[in-house]
């Protein structure tokens, strides 16, 4: 079921949309425990060199990502962001193209977000960072 932000939030509060999945109680708890993990390690080059650029571009500083030394409270917990079904409070999917997207353009994507623009990011370096958040499941 698509839901929709219900408090007035600022100026991308219209494209706030959520989406609510009805689960088996079995399959419920079998999602609570996999959300309960740590995220998994790196397993390419690419996801590697991405961790290090989450890392040394300090997004650790505003996000929290489980199973790391990452736990900042400020931006969404990304621990298992590879998994969900969108990125931005609903506006773009979780794809790598649309992660990249996300990392470069997050004001122009939604209006007043706190999250800079990492715009400065090199095409392999940005490809990077986004096939590592991608993997985040």
């Amino acid at each position: 079921y698509r839901g929709q932000c219900a408090e007035f939030c600022g100026a991308s509060h219209a494209m706030m949309a959520f989406e609510t999945v009805i689960l088996e109680p079995a399959a419920f708890d079998d999602w609570l425990a996999a959300e309960a993990v740590p995220a998994r390690a790196p397993a390419t080059p690419e996801e590697t060199r991405g961790a290090e650029l989450f890392r040394d571009e300090g997004c650790g500083a505003c996000h929290a990502i489980r199973g790391t030394d990452h736990v900042a409270t400020i931006g969404p917990d990304l621990t298992h962001l590879g998994s969900r079904n969108s990125l931005g409070a609903g506006i773009l999917e979780v794809t790598r193209a649309d992660l990249a997207q996300w990392l470069t353009h997050t004001g122009e994507i939604k209006p007043e977000v706190a999250m800079p623009a990492y715009d400065w990011l090199g095409p392999e370096d940005l490809t990077a960072l986004a096939a590592y958040l991608e993997s985040l499941k």
